[in-house]
């Protein structure tokens, strides 16, 4: 097997489809093209950089992105000029750096670079002196040294020195081993074997052209660490000791993959169709619950203002839940805001029976049979009536083909975890520095009756 041939093939989430137009005729440099992926990208860290010059909605993006090809049709659909120097802040995706390392392996596989993703921890982005956080960069094959590069995107970083990133397998094995504190790597608020364990297998498939989404992985990537019997951590070492040289133990990742079901991904996570309802937008549903019936219907401009007042109520009304102020996710006020994002994702109202607007819903439909649900709020006063669940089953039933649905919610909003613990969500993660990624996975597909 020739090894720069094979890295040099576009992975399933680098493979730019329709958009490879985009990345052509960019800079040959790698520092230019680390600071052009960086003009197109915004790192959820640096919102408050950005304060004021954020994209609508100014959120977290993560969620709403797979593969490259999404993240070019955003782009595009936000600036037609496509990958320039001159992209405005706001037109930029706000992103982490799995999403900045993604896209320059998709620019470099495009010309035919030989190139992989590399996941592990770094200091230099921590900000704690001792502290490795979770970070995902590129490896890049030079003809010109004959050596591979570590490129970082994100920091713009070219040829780090091998030091100073630490590669998950070499933690594994150092941890394994004693040698090291696993406490001190994670991000946010997970440290320790899971992130670890988690990374491992995360650069693993990275190193198989795989490009692995956060909280996404075979089957060996959902048992938990105190969970592993004594052959998967075995599993797990040799993973790690093959890592420690790709190029030489390529086969061998391979033939690991191919005879172990454990690492081997399941049917939903390969298949990339977009999701998409099955009922025409115009078209109501219907649900009872301890308030009467109510109905989900699309969202339209003129529902702008009524949205906002009512989402201004309900996130304001979260200070009585553990929030530390009032407040609410970037646009909760604004009517503005409300009918922008009618454009970018579905935007759903929740109807009682008298006609009036009692919450709403904003879902971001993505590829890989993915659902996220980017908002919801419900009114304070018709709450703990069961309308946020009936909302959340109509949704599922609006969306057959989705396999699994992601949200995120603040970290301090336990009573939201446990509204989402109840209707199957599981905590898969964290969503930027104060949030936690809740996931539920569709075991058997609905139908809807019309």
């Amino acid at each position: 097997m020739n090894i720069l041939d094979f890295y040099r093939q576009l992975g399933p989430n680098s493979d730019p489809g329709p958009y490879g137009w985009m990345l052509n005729d960019l800079p040959d440099s790698l520092p230019t093209l680390c600071e052009l992926v960086k003009r197109q990208l915004i790192h959820p860290s640096q919102r408050k950089e950005f304060r004021g010059a954020l994209p609508p909605g100014g959120q977290n993006e993560d969620a709403r992105f797979t593969a490259v090809p999404q993240m070019l049709a955003a782009l595009h659909k936000r600036n037609e000029a496509g990958l320039v120097m001159s992209r405005p802040s706001r037109q930029r995706l706000i992103v982490s750096c799995r999403y900045h390392a993604l896209l320059l392996a998709a620019i470099l596989k495009h010309r035919g670079v030989p190139a992989r993703l590399r996941v592990g921890f770094a200091e230099y982005v921590s900000d704690r002196k001792g502290k490795y956080v979770d970070h995902w960069i590129c490896e890049v094959w030079s003809d010109a040294e004959g050596r591979w590069l570590l490129i970082d995107p994100d920091t713009k970083m070219v040829d780090i020195p091998r030091p100073d990133f630490k590669m998950a397998g070499d933690v594994w094995l150092s941890a394994r081993q004693g040698f090291t504190y696993p406490s001190l790597y994670g991000v946010g608020r997970r440290w320790g074997w899971e992130p670890i364990r988690q990374n491992l297998i995360h650069d693993f498939e990275a190193c198989l052209n795989l490009e692995p989404a956060y909280g996404d992985g075979p089957p060996l990537f959902r048992v938990k660490k105190s969970d592993l019997t004594q052959a998967q951590g075995q599993l797990l070492d040799e993973m790690a000791h093959l890592l420690q040289d790709p190029d030489v133990n390529l086969e061998a990742l391979i033939r690991l993959q191919q005879e172990n079901d454990l690492l081997q991904r399941e049917p939903i996570y390969q298949a990339a169709t977009a999701v998409t309802t099955s009922l025409p937008p115009t078209q109501p549903l219907m649900a009872e619950t301890g308030l009467g019936p109510i109905t989900l219907e699309r969202a339209r401009s003129e529902d702008a203002k009524a949205l906002a007042l009512l989402s201004w109520k309900a996130f304001d009304d979260d200070v009585n839940y553990g929030a530390p102020q009032k407040g609410g996710p970037p646009g909760y006020r604004s009517d503005k805001w409300q009918a922008k994002i009618m454009q970018a994702g579905d935007y759903y109202k929740v109807v009682a029976a008298n006609g009036r607007i009692i919450g709403g819903a904003i879902i971001f439909p993505q590829a890989n049979g993915v659902v996220v649900l980017g908002r919801i709020f419900i009114q304070p006063e018709v709450q703990r009536q069961g309308v946020g669940a009936a909302v959340m089953c109509l949704l599922e039933t609006l969306y057959p083909a989705a396999t699994r649905w992601q949200l995120d919610t603040p970290t301090w909003n336990k009573r939201n975890h446990a509204f989402y613990q109840k209707m199957g969500y599981t905590i898969i993660g964290t969503a930027g520095p104060d949030g936690v990624l809740f996931e539920k996975v569709i075991l058997a597909r609905v139908t809807v009756q019309t």
